[in-house]
């Protein structure tokens, strides 16, 4: 790598009025012999007061209250080339990122950190093949300037944000979609209802990705509170660094908040006013509102830098106040290694952790009516396992899109073959009916699970199993119902706790449970392990729960 050698300054007046821009000018000099292409992200050379400088009035930080942006993969355009020998200057009104309102001395720092810097081949930069940043950070400057009384304050870009989001709460508005301001998508998990027909596409992947983020923090939380602290965790190592229990508290805090504002009233607005062409999306602390960007449209349903996986970046962000240190998988790991502290609070580390999960838990295991298949769900992917092989066949996983013709692409929670040679496959509130024969969705699905299926109520589907032609079971939580398929109804008295019918076996939230063919034992899955559970003798048999990584050849997981 070429060494560059940069010389930065800062300019500010003396004095400055109250509700006036407060401006801080940054000089940059290239005094290297060769052209330096420097990555924007994070510092002055954006032209906006992100969250790179302290501003102190006394003891006290005034807090950044500015935009806090989830970004795309750099691309050419993400860089500026600062020629051999030139200097630049960029102007930033701080006043729109902090609340500096009180007459007085105000010091500000700026600490200037280039996320990559690329040394320009023929005046054009080149980006590098293994997408790893080679950072460079200036020394932090620091300069005073005083506050005069004058007119009112001006208000942040995060207070007008949360004016305008004050006026949304005040409409009380409780409908999906807010049909006075089509940009404007209010979330409202607690109202089960269904999606308005005719709804735009795009509107119904961010209702889609609101769902699976929902979905995944809460499977996150439930592994993280029941791995073994004692032990290291592959997950967990590879995104946070080595395991220390406060380490691990913090981010069992960051997620139970991101859940807890995914479970309130939020909305999403589309487009952002204020969107560039690398972002995804963007927000603010203390928000309920995320701003989505183009670049979201773009991104997968699942895995790394998805759709849902962009939103709990930004919930992050304004539920969390986690920042942004380091952007992209590759930059994140090796924050986690590096550093431990800073990527416990960095949003693209528990952007993909959750994604990372979510990609490797197997849910809706199903056993294929001939008992020689058997399929495994993963995300948007899934597994055909060879049952007589013991193994997954060779070329999978698969996307769900295009091989399972109307099946949901990017979740499935639970599935089960009936005795009618159907197979019925569950998400959230609904269902969908599949022929076997035929191999696809039938016409009309899906339908929601309320009225439908008689008993089993209205929300979410764990697991679910055929035990015999008469009887099935569907688990949710800590308990279970028996269905009488004949009946086609819930058998009362119901639900039965898991725990105390399943003696030996997990006592809530599995992922999915099926006979297998070859011993008709029942083999029940959570986060990453299975246990194997004898029906006849109603136990668990010896030595169980095993790591499905070690035991199902093909399968994934990691070691916790």
């Amino acid at each position: 790598m070429t060494k560059h050698k940069l010389k930065h300054s800062i300019h500010m007046e003396t004095e400055y009025n109250c509700g006036k821009p407060i401006i801080l000018k940054f000089e940059l000099q290239n005094q290297s012999d060769s052209d330096c292409g420097l990555l924007i992200y994070d510092n002055p050379l954006e032209g906006e007061a992100l969250n790179f400088i302290e501003i102190r009035r006394k003891d006290c930080i005034i807090p950044y209250d500015g935009r806090l942006v989830k970004r795309a993969e750099p691309t050419k355009d993400s860089y500026r080339i600062i020629p051999a020998g030139k200097t630049i200057v960029e102007k930033l009104d701080l006043s729109t990122s902090f609340a500096i309102h009180e007459p007085g001395i105000y010091t500000v720092t700026l600490y200037t950190k280039f996320l990559d810097v690329i040394s320009p081949v023929n005046g054009e930069i080149k980006l590098p093949t293994n997408k790893e940043f080679q950072m460079l950070t200036l020394d932090p400057l620091t300069t005073e300037f005083k506050l005069l009384s004058h007119i009112k304050p001006r208000p942040t870009s995060g207070e007008k944000a949360r004016k305008w989001e004050r006026e949304l709460l005040q409409q009380k508005n409780t409908t999906l979609i807010d049909r006075n301001k089509s940009s404007v998508i209010t979330i409202n998990p607690k109202v089960n209802q269904p999606v308005p027909q005719g709804i735009d596409p795009d509107i119904m992947k961010v209702i889609e990705a609101d769902a699976n983020a929902r979905a995944w923090i809460s499977a996150t939380l439930l592994e993280l509170s029941e791995w073994s602290q004692e032990n290291k965790n592959e997950l967990y190592v590879e995104l946070f660094g080595a395991y220390s229990p406060d380490n691990y508290k913090v981010i069992q805090d960051h997620f139970n908040k991101i859940k807890e504002v995914l479970e309130g009233i939020h909305y999403y607005v589309k487009p952002g006013a204020d969107c560039k062409p690398d972002y995804f999306a963007y927000t603010y602390f203390n928000s309920k509102v995320v701003y989505l960007c183009p670049q979201f449209d773009a991104a997968p349903a699942t895995g790394i830098d998805s759709k849902f996986g962009v939103l709990i970046h930004e919930w992050s962000h304004a539920a969390a106040q986690i920042k942004d240190n380091r952007y992209g998988l590759n930059n994140a790991k090796q924050l986690a290694i590096s550093n431990p502290a800073e990527a416990i609070l960095n949003a693209d580390n528990h952007e993909y952790f959750v994604e990372i999960l979510a990609d490797n838990m197997l849910t809706a295991p199903i056993v294929w009516p001939d008992g020689k298949k058997a399929y495994f769900f993963c995300a948007g992917k899934y597994y055909q396992y060879d049952i007589k092989k013991d193994k997954v066949d060779s070329g999978y996983p698969l996307p769900i899109e295009h091989n399972w013709p109307g099946l949901w692409t990017d979740r499935i929670d639970a599935a089960v073959v009936w005795p009618n040679n159907k197979a019925y496959f569950f998400r959230d509130s609904e269902y969908m009916r599949y022929d076997i024969a035929s191999k696809k969705v039938d016409p009309g699905y899906p339908l929601p699970i309320e009225h439908n299926w008689h008993g089993l109520g209205t929300d979410r589907i764990d697991a679910a199993v055929v035990l015999t032609n008469e009887v099935a079971l569907f688990f949710k939580d800590y308990t279970y119902m028996r269905y009488d398929i004949k009946m086609d109804k819930v058998d009362p008295p119901n639900p039965f706790s898991i725990i105390n019918n399943f003696p030996g076996s997990w006592s809530h939230s599995i992922n999915g449970m099926v006979i297998w063919p070859t011993n008709k034992k029942a083999y029940m899955f959570k986060g990453w392990k299975y246990l194997r559970y004898d029906l006849n003798k109603t136990e668990v048999d010896s030595g169980y729960p095993l790591f499905i990584k070690n035991n199902w050849p093909g399968l994934p997981g990691y070691i916790s």
